[in-house]
């Protein structure tokens, strides 16, 4: 059987599968299945409990609801399965609006819900319910933010429980290869993206990172079982967030269930997966949360798709977790990890009799090891106003490969070897005062000591030893500071100032960054933004450290003093409610970006804006430029009626400045991205306890812009030749895929399963991600993004 219709077999099995399933709940016993939703309501500046705020259900007859207790904690039993709508009322604060949210049998409901104190509003001014998705979680952010939570993640087509993925569908957001999960923000380099974890930064979480400097990879280590409610931002992000270019993804770890125990185990052809969660004290309100997942592509190969080109199957497995402990009087404590490990390669075969061409024999090897651990302390202080917030973390990243050569006789010569070993100890303290519901301030200081240890070395076939690339092992330093202040005032207006500084001990090189923002409600559910604000980011470690053999045989260091990359974000923004579920926002912005490390070569084109990942191999300085602009437009509808959709589009122009003094277009100028996302719920069975789900992703993205292969010329050659004096002028064809998720979920009386199937690419279009030369056909050959892929998995929760 052909691997298309071997493909075609399993498909068509498994939707039987759900069509069979979803009938046969008409024939099976049912009764009204209900379940428990329970959590915190407290003040979204101080954080302290909020003591008799009303939760109430509007979607049950007659309603349900529950007041919250002297710790700001509620509980409301007996809830009917299905979708509801939460309100959340406190006297002297803004109404909150929790739609849509799913209740099944299995898992109770906890939530943490934040509300926003009122100030006298003008008559002129009219504030309506708040809806949670609204406004960033952050209370000092301005524009440029999206909330997402746990199951807008599992929702969406093709996004795998991935939090990166996810992202692609936010206007302005998008994939480069479209297989792997690197966020490309507003045509800029996905290295530019800080991500921060409970609070504090965190090395690249991703399965498979694309090298030395890189913040994506094939699959994200953390998903979407584990996280709450978090935050991601495009531009001008508030003074809190440094160390980051492009973008911020905020994510926040959820607590487990203080008052059960409750797991979850899921198999699938990505992975194996178990959640397991509870009390370590139901009294004290302590809880524990541990997730594990092992991979099981292996599957996908039996199938007949293979993922990647290579013949050894990438193997990954990771682990989270996070431990919270509430104390009288000390504040609360959590205790918080993610960790992954990831490999993959290719085998030359055993069979020499196969080996046609010189890459026939080659052997490559490559294992990725992420770690970070981190304990946080809140302490929220006797007047209810002020909260300090302490993080302490450890990280670890270690990437290494090898490349080999075999002989006939099957004995390997290394060609190539590289282990690079990033450690970072980190402290972020953050002090919190809200004086008044007018005015909050805010200040934090975060301490940043990395650690390395590089070793990479490469074979010279002309002197017949190996050259070192990399030697260098020690630690160096990053000192962070920030102070914010928000002020609303009767007119609707909000103001959010700050001030961040970052200065990179290794060279002392430093940098000064004001941040601004305001907000205006203006008539009825009309807002107006606006955000500008200073950026700066580190380059790689491995960058400082290049190094350059000089005549006497000694070796410098020629890129120690590079400093910090700038970039100087504007944005304006536009959102109103057509109508109570339908949100509309456009949102335009100017991104100006100096002091970038490029080539120290009058006529080099090379600039860091374009680098994904990897080791740089030449002198830099920082006299390189760049710009991006853009427009965006976002139009939502809620989930309510059973329905959903999401429709973005960006249209953008992303260039840079080359050393020869030239313009170009930037590797990731794309020009324009459209996303339309949608779904529908239907409730089945006897008492409509089950619900069944169809989800469909639609992506329409300019193609990836490339360096010309030089055909003559790597015909003489016998090796790809590029023209780079035609460089990212001319892009792939456009990238278009589809991806459609099904799903059925059956409600049992103390436990549930859901059934999932996705599918990548579900015409199997042919995207080209770039063309390649071919030495042995002498042709110019097309290299192609994934193809169409499904996957399918089993949960259970109980």
């Amino acid at each position: 059987m052909s691997a298309e219709k071997n493909v075609k077999y399993h498909i068509i099995h498994i939707i039987k599968l759900i069509i069979i399933l979803s009938f046969c709940v008409y024939s099976t016993f049912s009764q009204n299945y209900t379940q428990t939703i329970k959590g915190t309501v407290t003040d979204k500046d101080s954080k302290f409990p909020l003591i008799g705020a009303n939760v109430i259900i509007t979607t049950t007859n007659p309603p349900l609801g529950s007041p919250t207790d002297e710790k700001g904690n509620f509980s409301i039993k007996n809830v009917p399965v299905g979708r509801h709508t939460l309100k959340i009322t406190y006297l002297g604060y803004e109404e909150q609006i929790i739609p849509a949210l799913m209740v099944g049998t299995g898992k109770e409901i906890v939530l943490n819900i934040e509300l926003q104190e009122a100030i006298l509003i003008s008559k002129e001014v009219t504030v309506t319910a708040k809806r949670e998705k609204q406004e960033a979680i952050n209370t000092m952010a301005s524009v440029s933010s999206k909330t997402f939570n746990i199951e807008e993640t599992q929702r969406y087509a093709g996004g795998f429980n991935d939090l990166s993925r996810m992202t692609e569908s936010f206007a302005g957001v998008a994939s480069f290869t479209g297989e792997g999960n690197e966020i490309v923000i507003r045509g800029n380099s996905p290295r530019g993206l800080l991500w921060r974890v409970e609070g504090i930064e965190v090395a690249n979480p991703n399965h498979f990172p694309r090298g030395n400097g890189s913040s994506g990879g094939g699959m994200s280590l953390i998903t979407s079982d584990i996280i709450t409610n978090s935050d991601f931002f495009t531009g001008a992000f508030p003074a809190e967030y440094g160390n980051a270019l492009s973008g911020v993804f905020d994510i926040n770890l959820r607590k487990g269930n203080a008052g059960k125990r409750e797991y979850a185990v899921q198999v699938g052809l990505l992975g194996t997966e178990a959640t397991a969660e509870g009390p370590v004290n139901r009294k004290a309100q302590s809880s524990y949360l541990i997730y594990y997942r092992y991979s099981t592509l292996k599957l996908l190969s039996l199938m007949g798709i293979n993922l990647v080109e290579n013949s050894v199957i990438p193997e990954f497995q990771d682990l989270s977790f996070k431990l919270h402990f509430p104390t009288n009087k000390a504040g609360t404590f959590s205790l918080f990890g993610i960790g992954g490990i990831s490999s993959a390669g290719e085998n030359a075969g055993n069979d020499t009799t196969k080996w046609i061409y010189p890459n026939d024999r080659l052997e490559e090897y490559e294992l990725h090891k992420m770690g970070a651990i981190g304990i946080k302390h809140l302490y929220n202080f006797q007047n209810n106003n002020t909260y300090i917030k302490t993080i302490l973390s450890s990280n670890i990243e270690n990437n290494s490969a090898v490349s080999d050569s075999l002989n006939t006789a099957l004995s390997r010569y290394k060609l190539y070897e590289e282990n690079f070993l990033f450690s970072s100890y980190r402290c972020n303290t953050l002090l919190n005062h809200k004086i008044n519901k007018k005015n909050t301030v805010r200040g934090g200081l975060i301490y940043n000591l990395l650690g390395f240890d590089m070793f990479a070395e490469i074979y010279n076939y002309n002197l017949q030893n190996y050259d070192k690339l990399f030697t260098n092992n020690g630690n160096t330093a990053l000192l962070q500071g920030y102070i914010q202040w928000k002020y609303r005032t009767v007119a609707g207006m909000e103001f959010n100032t700050g001030l961040h500084y970052m200065q990179f001990l290794l060279n002392n090189n430093y940098s000064v960054e004001p941040r601004f923002g305001v907000r205006w409600r203006l008539n009825g559910n009309h807002a107006l933004s606006f955000g500008s604000g200073l950026h700066s980011r580190l380059e790689a470690i491995s960058f400082y450290y290049f190094e350059k053999n000089q005549p006497d045989g000694s070796v410098s260091f020629p890129n120690k003093n590079v400093g910090l990359a700038k970039a100087l974000h504007n944005v304006i923004n536009y959102e109103t409610s057509l109508t109570k579920n339908i949100h509309l926002k456009a949102e335009a912005y100017y991104q100006y970006l100096f002091n970038v490390p490029v080539e120290d070569d009058s006529t080099s084109r090379y600039s860091t804006l374009n680098y994904r990942g990897g080791l740089n191999d030449c002198v830099l300085n920082n006299n390189g430029k760049g710009y991006n602009y853009g427009l965006e437009i976002t139009l939502e509808k809620y989930f309510s009626q059973n329905y959903y959709f999401l429709f973005t589009s960006s249209l953008f122009d992303s260039k840079y400045k080359a050393p020869d003094g030239k313009i170009y277009n930037t590797f990731y100028n794309s020009n324009y991205i459209f996303n339309l996302v949608g779904g529908k719920e239907f409730r089945i069975g006897k008492n409509k306890n089950n619900i069944a789900g169809i989800n469909v992703k639609i992506l329409w993205k300019g193609g990836n812009r490339m360096i010309p292969v030089a055909l003559d010329s790597s015909i003489a050659a016998g090796r790809e030749i590029l023209d780079e004096t035609s460089i990212y002028e001319n892009k792939t064809p456009d990238f278009i895929r589809m991806d459609i998720g099904l799903s059925f979920r059956r409600n049992q009386a103390a436990w549930a399963w859901i059934l999932s199937m996705d599918f990548q690419n579900i015409f199997n279009r042919k995207n080209v991600f770039t063309y390649r030369y071919n030495n042995d056909t002498k042709t110019i050959e097309p290299v192609l993004a994934l193809p169409f892929i499904p996957i399918a998995s089993l949960r259970l929760e109980f």
